[in-house]
């Protein structure tokens, strides 16, 4: 999270790519307009943020492991609160060792209820990603609201 803050306060769209993992970035669509579309919650680029759930699913197998990191914070910005989601492959030796990084990152508006209308297409999608990295509503790279 400290490096997604400091790429998100010094807006640098090319350092928050540089995290993702080469298989996510090959299967993301429209990812430098999905960066532009992150930053943009952060125009001043102060912000605070605090942890609010961190989890973990793993696989293991023959002495090689995988694990992804499902991270979830309140990030605070020009008086705005929002939701910052990622998924982070930390070591990937049993599903796909080319999914090794940030495999999804998103950003919404924060409301307490996380099944209000307003922002449960986004936890949707984050409740989604898996170790497989497969399937629709999981998808890699980018949340972008769907186009109404």
């Amino acid at each position: 999270m400290v490096q997604i803050a400091d790429a998100l306060k010094s807006h640098d769209a090319a350092a928050l790519k540089g995290m993702f993992s080469p298989y996510a970035l090959d299967r993301a669509t429209a990812i430098d307009e999905g960066l532009d579309y992150v930053l943009s919650f952060f125009p001043s680029g102060e912000i605070t943020w605090q942890e609010n759930t961190v989890n973990s699913k793993d696989a293991a197998s023959h002495g090689k492991k995988s694990e992804l990191l499902l991270a979830y914070y309140k990030v605070s910005a020009s008086g705005n609160d929002y939701w910052l989601y990622f998924a982070d492959f930390t070591v990937n030796d049993v599903v796909n060792p080319e999914n090794v990084g940030i495999y999804a990152l998103g950003v919404a508006s924060w409301v307490e209820d996380t099944r209000s209308p307003e922002v449960e297409p986004f936890f949707r999608w984050a409740a989604a990603v898996d170790l497989e990295g497969s399937g629709t509503d999981g998808y890699p790279g980018i949340w972008v609201p769907p186009a109404s």
